[in-house]
């Protein structure tokens, strides 16, 4: 009786969750179709959350949504149980949800709807990748085996505005740069408030784990993934200091933008070069 509970719960109950929200979101697009899947998009997102707050926990020492309270198995096994309950909630609506590829209005995005959720999906893609290399895992100590720390941030810098750049190319080539730029703007300042503030409320500024437990470290770790796995498992790689953790901060949007801009950046050009007939 316990096993079947425990099957119901764990995985029949998101299962059903996941494909009645799916069924729901169908019903709504096919009222008002719209420029973009926005169902698919939304459950892609969830997924990505998934495989983030359990990277939050696992990889950056943040505490659980649900935390455990000192109970069996600590906070990484909440995540990981939670996760893979989300995970499962989310692949049954995205499943119901693939059908809203064809119900598009056939128009294309306006400048905030195709950055939006250019942005979104990309989080979310990054956030299923840190998850994934976590399990390599990464170097946790410095005597310890794993993805050095050079290798993740070059793999960063390259993926981050390959990202962009195919967004852009999908979405984002025909309009301006004013929202992406506001766009960054607002993740910046969001960002560098709350890494000063974990400096502020932090035991030990100068100790990953300590910036991570801290409230708004455990905001950053879920918003800012991919700089937070920098204070979690590679803590023991770097000096850390406010400076460059602000600059990890900044560097993956910066990034993102101008991968996002090249692509309409780059038509310019080709357009300019091109004899008036």
């Amino acid at each position: 009786m316990e096993v079947a509970t425990s099957v119901f719960f764990l995985f029949l109950l998101p299962i059903l969750v996941g494909a009645l929200l799916g069924i729901l979101s169908l019903s709504l697009m096919a009222l008002r179709p719209t420029a973009l899947p926005w169902p698919l998009f939304l459950f892609l997102i969830l997924l990505g959350g998934a495989a983030c707050n359990v990277s939050a926990v696992c990889y950056t020492g943040a505490w659980a949504v649900f935390h455990s309270n000192g109970g069996f198995l600590g906070d990484d096994f909440t995540a990981v149980v939670t996760g893979m309950m989300l995970a499962i909630g989310a692949l049954a609506g995205a499943a119901v949800s693939l059908t809203t590829l064809k119900l598009r209005n056939g128009k294309p995005p306006c400048a905030p709807a195709a950055w939006c959720w250019s942005w979104l999906l990309s989080q979310s893609l990054l956030n299923l990748l840190v998850f994934l290399l976590g399990l390599l895992p990464y170097q946790s100590f410095p005597d310890g085996d794993g993805l050095p720390l050079w290798a993740y941030l070059l793999l960063m810098a390259a993926v981050i505005p390959a990202l962009g750049f195919l967004f852009g190319r999908l979405w984002g080539k025909p309009h301006g740069p004013l929202v992406p730029l506001l766009g960054l703007v607002g993740l910046s300042a969001l960002g560098l408030l709350l890494t000063v503030s974990m400096f502020r409320t932090s035991m030990d500024p100068t100790w990953g784990l300590a910036l991570m437990q801290t409230r708004a470290g455990g905001l950053y770790s879920r918003l800012y993934l991919p700089s937070a796995i920098l204070l979690g498992d590679y803590q023991y790689r770097w000096d850390i200091s406010l400076a460059k953790v602000c600059l990890m901060t900044l560097a993956p949007h910066l990034l993102f933008t101008m991968g996002y801009l090249a692509p309409r950046l780059f038509s310019g050009k080709r357009a300019d070069a091109e004899p008036s007939v």
